[in-house]
């Protein structure tokens, strides 16, 4: 008797389990794609908001904007972009408001293509960009 139980009762243990398994792998990649998703917005809106900070067209509006997704980088963001982040800042800092040289600008490119990569990995699985390849497209004038 019990092992008729067994028997009969076995196909809809495995069903059930199946089915939990399958909802809990689809809702972990659900919750992997919301996140790239809010990652590549937020990384679009704060970059627009850098790019419009350090090109001199910067006003109070931006600069608010600025900070408060300056704070929000801490929460999306994985560790490599924010560290690659404040290597920027750095180095912008360090230069002032004085133009670049080659060198530095040369170096700055670098900086930004390494930031950019770290970026691009949060947001999509696979990405066969090198810093290299990155650099050469960045729009900034050095003497490459």
């Amino acid at each position: 008797m019990l092992e008729e139980l067994l028997n009969s009762s076995l196909p809809i243990v495995i069903t059930v389990i199946g089915g939990v398994v399958a909802y809990a792998v689809q809702k972990s990649i659900d919750r992997k794609n919301t996140i790239a998703s809010m990652r590549r917005e937020f990384y679009s809106e704060f970059l627009d908001a850098w790019l419009m900070r350090h090109t001199g067209k910067s006003n109070p509006d931006i600069e608010a904007t600025y900070s408060r997704l300056r704070l929000r980088l801490y929460v999306v963001s994985s560790d490599e972009v924010i560290r690659a982040f404040f290597e920027v800042s750095s180095f912008l800092d360090k230069i002032g408001n004085r133009g670049l040289t080659v060198e530095e600008a040369n170096d700055l490119k670098k900086l930004l293509a390494k930031l950019i990569l770290y970026i691009r990995k949060d947001c999509y699985e696979k990405s066969d960009l090198h810093v290299e390849e990155v650099t050469r497209y960045m729009p900034i004038s050095g003497g490459d």
